[in-house]
């Protein structure tokens, strides 16, 4: 699939996709996350970003100024770390996670988003990290968050 192809794609995820892509390089996963991003919030979606190797700053400078200072304003965009999503307790722990996912969900409607949108490098798996076993589990349970068809994720 081009590069093309696959941003026309994740720009129109709809609720209830869960996405798992590998990124060649690091120019294609600016371009897919930026239309993912982007397409989340054009459809009135609050988004989340979880980085790994980047920092939240960076995924910022990868949207158009105006579109980033109203989402970040109106609390429908957040970027935040692994270590702040993801090994929050201080280790990956997959019910945990999933139980964030729901609530962030919920809290999306409840604030008169349309859903929600995820996106989250998972580069962090890779390392010795503690509880990094779980993901196989995690994935499997954060199905059913997406299957409900009011979020989605890209990862």
């Amino acid at each position: 699939m081009t590069a093309g192809a696959l941003v026309r794609q994740v720009r129109d995820v709809e609720p209830g996709d869960h996405l798992c892509l590998p990124f060649s390089d690091d120019a294609e996963q600016r371009e897919v996350a930026t239309a993912f991003i982007t397409g989340g919030l054009a459809r009135g979606e609050r988004v989340l970003y979880f980085t790994d190797r980047r920092a939240p700053e960076t995924v910022h400078s990868w949207l158009p100024a105006d579109d980033l200072a109203a989402a970040l304003r109106s609390g429908r965009l957040s970027v935040r770390t692994a270590e702040d999503s993801y090994l929050a307790v201080g280790r990956f722990d997959p019910d945990a996670m999933v139980t964030a996912l729901k609530e962030e969900t919920e809290r999306s409607l409840r604030d008169g988003c349309t859903g929600l949108r995820v996106s989250g490098e998972m580069s962090w798996a890779l390392r010795d990290v503690p509880g990094a076993e779980g993901l196989e589990d995690y994935e499997r349970k954060v199905a059913a968050v997406f299957a409900t068809g009011l979020s989605s994720a890209v990862c």
